[in-house]
């Protein structure tokens, strides 16, 4: 999948590295729901934090599973093209 940036990609930790550091973040153009990863396995599996408008918890997500995603308006999930690196703790309000 080229969802990921190629630039930012080779930078993205593996899996099991324990980083707080968001590389990227998508999210649904109609909520607020957003997938923040930071760490990825260089192919399809993804860790990060999920915010939804339930709930927010750290795991593992797809890109695939993003990619193949609509919401209730059929609008796929979007890479925030605006998104800079940056620790999670330096951010309040995640959405």
């Amino acid at each position: 999948m080229d969802q990921i940036p190629g630039a930012i990609r080779v930078q993205i930790p593996t899996i099991s590295h324990g980083t707080r550091k968001a590389w990227v973040k998508f999210r649904d153009p109609q909520s607020s729901n957003a997938w923040y990863v930071t760490e990825f396995d260089g192919k399809d599996l993804c860790y990060g934090l999920i915010i939804s408008d339930v709930e927010s918890v750290w795991g593992y997500f797809s890109l695939i599973e993003i990619a193949l995603f609509r919401n209730q308006f059929g609008l796929p999930i979007v890479l925030d093209i605006y998104w800079k690196p940056q620790e999670l703790e330096e951010k309040e309000e995640w959405s």
